[in-house]
Order: structure tokens, then sequence, then C-alpha cells
């Protein structure tokens, strides 16, 4: 069973450290998302001559791949994209998250007030 205890940081604290925090895990997390798609491409060269994203962007100015890009036929469907492409991001977003995660517990150990005990 979890136990939540009442924070003893103060309310400043609570919010400079987790922009702090969250600077340095996006930071490091996407370091490795960068790496991780040098490994594992998340889409093949035919389909990243014009990076999708980008292509959006320049659409609509909004950023939602999954369901608004196949619907203005900015990129394929997803049940006709290659399953190399899916691999590459499912695995690809559990690195990713959880970089994200040891990055702010480690931060959280080192906490040198240990103020923030609660994630």
């Amino acid at each position: 069973m979890v136990t939540l205890n009442k924070p003893v940081a103060s309310l400043k604290e609570i919010i400079t450290k987790s922009i702090f925090y969250g600077f340095i895990a996006g930071m490091i997390s996407g370091m490795v998302k960068i790496g991780w798609e040098n490994i594992l491409p998340p889409r093949t060269l035919a389909r990243n001559a014009t990076n999708p994203p980008q292509h959006m962007a320049e659409q609509l100015w909004i950023p939602w791949h999954i369901i608004i890009m196949p619907a203005f036929g900015t990129i394929p469907a997803p049940w006709n994209q290659p399953l190399d492409e899916h691999i590459s991001e499912f695995f690809g977003h559990i690195v990713w998250a959880w970089s994200i995660a040891v990055t702010v517990y480690f931060l959280i150990a080192k906490d040198k007030n240990g103020h923030l005990e609660n994630v």
C-alpha cells in the first residue's frame, strides 16, 4: 500500500525543482531519443525525405501526428506504414520514458534537503 505524506518543501521549492528537474530530464531524454533514432530510425529513408511533423506544421501549425497527420494524408494510415517503423517508435518511446524517469528519480534521490520524496 502506498502512503503519501504532506510535502515538507514549500510551494516555491517544489515548483523551482520541478522545472529544473524537468529541464534536465528533458535534455537527457532528448539525447537518448536522438541516439535511439540513429540506431533504429522511426521512418524509412523514402518517407523521411520531408519530415512528416515538419510538413504537418507547415500545413496547419498543429503537432498531433497519430490522428491528424493520417487524416490529412500527410502520412499513410498506421496500418499502411511499415511494421519496422511501429517497432522503432514503440521501443523508442519506452526507452525515452525510462530515461526521463531514471533522471528524475536520480535527481530526487540526490536532493540535499530530502524534501521531494513523493513523485
